[in-house]
């Protein structure tokens, strides 16, 4: 079977034609982008910023971390409604919602987030040491086992110690005599 040269001529025009349509709808873009910078209060561009955009169209929960310049950028986003949750320590949480995302377009979202003011409130609960302000003076206290093991002379201070009846122990007051004092030897 021959095949005219008009015939030909169409059949290559028609594959042209085919093919071009072909390579034009790939250029075509079926996702949406969302971007932004995210700032302080005196709007400072704020780093490390975890921001995740939920969406019943996305597949999955995409996040991005904000760069040195406070910018975020979402690209290839399924067609829908968007909720973005903009996170970091240190600053209150922030959230966008009904962000329309749409075929071929890109949405422009800037963001300020406020520094948290911690307060902390720390409450002790003690008795008061009972001191005596009237009576001062240094007292030392010594148990039986520790006056065992002083090395004893004769006629000595610990010779004397050592007659003290078991299980009691001596104290002493240095310092000058008051009323009711006593001091013992």
């Amino acid at each position: 079977m021959k095949i005219s040269k008009c015939a030909a001529k169409e059949l290559i025009f028609a594959f042209l034609l085919i093919t071009s349509l072909v390579s034009l709808s790939f250029g075509q873009t079926i996702t949406g982008k969302i971007d932004g910078v995210v700032t302080d209060n005196e709007g400072i561009p704020i780093p490390g910023v975890s921001v995740t955009a939920e969406s019943p169209a996305a597949m999955g929960t995409p996040t991005a971390i904000t760069n040195d310049k406070g910018s975020f950028r979402f690209a290839n986003l399924p067609p829908g409604i968007y909720k973005l949750v903009f996170i970091l320590d240190g600053f209150q949480t922030v959230e966008r919602e009904d962000i329309k995302v749409t075929i071929n377009a890109t949405i422009s979202l800037n963001v300020t987030m406020r520094l948290i003011t911690l307060e902390e409130t720390v409450e002790v609960i003690a008795e008061n040491p009972v001191l005596d302000v009237k009576k001062s003076g240094m007292a030392t206290n010594f148990a039986q086992e520790e006056i065992e093991n002083i090395p004893a002379g004769r006629h000595s201070f610990a010779l004397r110690i050592l007659k003290l009846p078991k299980n009691q122990s001596l104290s002493f007051t240095m310092g000058p005599p008051k009323d009711n004092d006593r001091s013992y030897l």
